[in-house]
């Protein structure tokens, strides 16, 4: 995954509940993978019941995209405000 060439956006971290069940966001740095502080710059990861959960026939692609604690990693990268 490229996340050098991510597409940057707004989104609302959190818990968030949609018509498919509930959908939790989180920004993780690209260095360590955990959560980022604010001012910080992170990868958009999402978890939930409606995701996929991995690609037909393919765990390399599978584990590439979502992590071993269900995090599906997008690839979008996000600022965090400061506070």
């Amino acid at each position: 995954m490229n996340l050098e060439m991510a597409t940057v956006f707004e989104v609302n971290v959190g818990v968030h509940h949609t018509k498919c069940g509930v959908c939790v966001y989180q920004l993780v740095t690209l260095e360590t993978g955990e959560e980022c502080a604010s001012g910080d710059q992170g990868e958009i990861c999402v978890r939930g019941p409606q995701l996929m959960l991995g690609y037909l026939n393919n765990a390399a692609a599978t584990a590439q995209m979502i992590d071993s604690e269900g995090w599906l990693h997008t690839g979008l990268l996000q600022w965090v405000a400061g506070g």
